[in-house]
């Protein structure tokens, strides 16, 4: 039994080392659209391919943040009356003059740090202390203690969503530059930073653990690869 379970290891073993001198070959022509479309290589000197990822980033990132602000221009936006008052068109969506979180997630984690920062909910048991949710919580923490001034609760739990979820596509591009093609990094990343599920759960206001969930993998993956 034992020599025939060491038989068929290394029967295993050796058919997958062959499998990667053949896959390549065995694959050579086959698929969709196969010899016709191929994708854009990096051909440039090295200095000009490091500058290229680094300017598709920031063009991917720019998209995904721009997308989710239209969120907070159509949520605030208002006209002025003739007696110089300013009026929203959607006043149920507003307090303040900031639009208001829309998940009750965001609500939950504002009760934490409320708890935290102005001692409220002191008698509440069920809102946990600032550290227990790790960042989704300690980060708006540290950004109130060093800018008290800065920001208020409201606009970090509307805007962090917006400024973090963009952060997914800094991997997809490198991703694609691993393959040696940067270009389709970029398109994969545009499309990653506003995809229809990923883009409603990292909402403007949507202050939840999804702009987290998808990015740290996202990175995860990328380093494997490397």
């Amino acid at each position: 039994m034992t020599a025939l379970i060491l038989l068929s290891i290394l029967v295993l073993v050796v058919s997958s080392t062959l499998a990667l001198f053949v896959w390549p070959s065995s694959i050579k022509g086959r698929g969709f659209l196969s010899k016709r479309l191929e994708l854009p290589a990096d051909h440039s000197h090295w200095a000009v391919n490091m500058l290229i990822p680094l300017f598709f980033i920031l063009f991917a990132y720019g998209l995904s943040v721009h997308v989710r602000y239209t969120w907070i221009d159509f949520a605030e936006a208002h006209y002025i009356t003739d007696a110089g008052e300013k009026k929203f068109f959607r006043p149920q969506m507003v307090r303040d003059g900031v639009a208001l979180p829309n998940t009750h997630d965001s609500f939950y984690f504002g009760s934490v740090l409320q708890k935290a920062l102005d001692q409220k909910h002191q008698d509440n048991h069920l809102i946990p202390s600032v550290y227990t949710n790790g960042m989704i919580t300690y980060l708006p923490y540290l950004l109130l203690k060093a800018f008290p001034d800065r920001w208020t609760m409201e606009e970090l739990l509307l805007k962090i969503p917006v400024w973090v979820a963009g952060f997914v596509c800094i991997p997809i591009v490198l991703i694609g530059r691993l393959y040696g093609s940067s270009l389709w990094g970029f398109f994969a990343a545009c499309l990653a930073g506003v995809a229809h599920s990923y883009y409603n759960r990292t909402l403007a206001g949507y202050y939840d653990t999804d702009m987290f969930s998808i990015t740290v993998p996202a990175f995860a993956f990328f380093f494997l690869l490397l």
